[in-house]
């Protein structure tokens, strides 16, 4: 049997359109060692499951596959703890049915630092967000160079930070007996406290390179899409974040308090924001977080609310801009 290096895990629903392509691009990784795929299919009702079984019977040394015949997330199941036993990797890198690695080299080059750092749990780099609704492309992270991501650029970076399709985690730091409870704060959205935990397990080393391709928005049922068109899921986001941040708080006894508390504030704020205009105006409550802001997003906030065309229309041409200065 290989000594299997790396195990990537790919959890998909409903990805026929996209799915193929993320699974070439794992499978088509140039490496000096061993790797394997897993992937995790929630019952897809679009053919996903037939591909899915089509990659597993023509890389049955290389692709596992488990196909379910009842949807597990809708049941509050959280689907990685079926790849928890099959986990043969030293490492465990993560690529989602809808997302892709455009690096043949990505895996080789995050395992070789890794290798020569053993005091960093995990490695990322760049991210090209590929916007589904617009066409638009442009780099999620806006660091311009590699170095260690302290706690505090974590915390504040949200999905901005890294985007899970770059990560490489040592298995030991994340394939415990037992997660902390804050992971159970955010059920729909997993990838902002596994960053968190990392961060606090030790350090996430950033390497400046785009290896990786996150369609934003890419399907009606993605959860990127419902975000981005549903007022209401983004309060209700709001709403775990603070709650998941507030365990984050206690499980680290303290020690970041300051920071926690004022990125606790920003979520307060977005979900204040995301009232009507005129109930901001009559509510007191809004004012202290909507003060502490910058002038430039209290500006962002008034301009989107007040002004919705104009504002849709600056953020094409900033949009614009910035793609042209990235070529």
């Amino acid at each position: 049997m290989e000594n299997i290096v790396v195990s990537v895990l790919t959890t998909t629903y409903n990805h026929a359109p996209y799915l193929r392509q993320a699974l070439d691009s794992v499978l088509a990784q140039k490496t000096s060692f061993a790797f394997e795929l897993l992937i995790h299919d929630d019952a897809s009702t679009d053919g996903t499951s037939d591909i899915v079984r089509a990659y597993a019977r023509r890389y049955p040394d290389r692709v596992r596959a488990i196909v379910q015949e009842e949807n597990q997330y809708s049941q509050g199941v959280d689907v990685y703890g079926f790849f928890k036993p099959l986990i043969r990797g030293a490492y465990i890198a993560l690529c989602e049915g809808d997302d892709y690695w455009c690096d043949e080299r990505k895996l080789q080059l995050q395992v070789d630092f890794l290798e020569h750092h053993p005091e960093c749990v995990a490695c990322v780099h760049q991210t090209e967000l590929l916007d589904m609704t617009t066409g638009e492309r442009y780099a999620v992270s806006d660091r311009g160079c590699d170095g260690v991501m302290d706690f505090s650029e974590i915390l504040a970076g949200n999905n901005h930070s890294f985007q899970v399709s770059s990560l490489l985690m040592r298995t030991e730091a994340i394939l415990l007996p037992a997660l902390p409870d804050f992971f159970a704060a955010s059920a729909a959205v997993g990838d902002y406290p596994l960053s968190i935990f990392l961060a606090l397990q030790g350090r996430i080393f950033y390497l400046n390179r785009t290896m990786s391709v996150y369609r934003y928005a890419s399907l009606p049922t993605s959860w990127s899409y419902r975000m981005k068109n549903q007022s209401e899921m983004r309060v209700r986001h709001c709403r775990e974040m603070i709650e998941m941040l507030h365990r984050v708080d206690r499980y680290s006894d303290g020690q970041y308090h300051a920071l926690i508390e004022a990125r606790i504030d920003d979520f307060r704020y977005v979900g204040y924001s995301e009232q009507p205009i005129a109930q901001l105006v009559h509510d007191r409550t809004f004012f202290p977080y909507f003060r502490r802001q910058p002038a430039r997003i209290r500006c962002k906030l008034l301009l989107r609310r007040l002004l919705p065309d104009r504002w849709a229309a600056f953020v094409r041409k900033q949009k614009r801009r910035r793609k042209k200065r990235e070529k």
